[in-house]
């Protein structure tokens, strides 16, 4: 993969990925091979355009990105134990709402079904079109 191809599919100007990836080598997250930089360069480098905007200097992200955390999102163990309890809850939730309007929906097609429902269809009753417009006899 060449600079030229990860700026055109990121957006983002040559310079800005030349230096980008440069700080990716020196830093050994990145070695340029024979046919260009692996693809995972392409995600490296999108990722560190987006930690630059938010912590607004380059260092600091490449410091983010080699240690493999986010800025101000350090958690200790007792957070991350809340935060699992709280997205279990949620899905909990979630499901329960889901196999509700989903009994719901199953009752509404048994209403629709049998009688009331659309007629079925009549096969080799009806002529087909050309004989309709032209004219002719029975199918």
């Amino acid at each position: 993969m060449t600079i030229g191809t990860i700026s055109r599919i990121l957006g983002i100007s040559k310079s800005t990925v030349h230096r980008y990836v440069k700080a990716l080598e020196e830093r050994g997250l990145i070695v340029r091979g024979p046919d260009g930089y692996p693809d995972v360069t392409l995600s490296l480098v999108r990722r560190l355009y987006s930690l630059v905007k938010e912590v607004g200097s380059l260092q600091e992200a490449l410091d983010a990105l080699s240690q493999g955390i986010e800025p101000g999102r350090e958690m200790s163990c007792e957070s991350l134990k809340e935060e699992i309890e709280r997205l279990r809850t949620f899905l909990e939730g979630f499901a329960s709402t889901v196999l509700k309007r989903l009994d719901e929906l199953e009752r509404r097609l048994e209403s629709l079904e049998g009688p009331k429902g659309l007629p079925s269809p009549e096969h080799g009753k009806r002529k087909p079109w050309w004989r309709r417009f032209f004219g002719g006899g029975s199918s």
